[in-house]
């Protein structure tokens, strides 16, 4: 059950399989400690945040799948 703020992040295994120059997975973990450097973020600011880190991480590698993210926040009901 989602509460007014509370995030959904969900993303493309991409993502997680996204190769720095090491030959190393960017992984689930990295995935986590990134999201939480600012859980309280709007959407934007947590996708602009995964973005930077991934393209970090990789360095320019060449990369063999999509990289597909999407973050939504429950604000609530609507009042009428």
């Amino acid at each position: 059950m989602l509460e007014p703020g509370s995030k959904l992040f969900v993303y493309t295994d991409g993502l997680a399989e996204a190769i720095g120059k090491e030959q190393e997975q960017f992984g689930l973990d990295r995935i986590v400690a990134t999201l939480n450097k600012n859980p309280d973020g709007s959407p934007l600011e947590l996708l602009d945040t995964m973005s930077k880190e991934v393209h970090s991480f990789v360095h320019g590698a060449e990369q063999f799948d999509d990289l597909t993210m999407l973050c939504l926040e429950y604000t609530g009901p609507h009042e009428n």
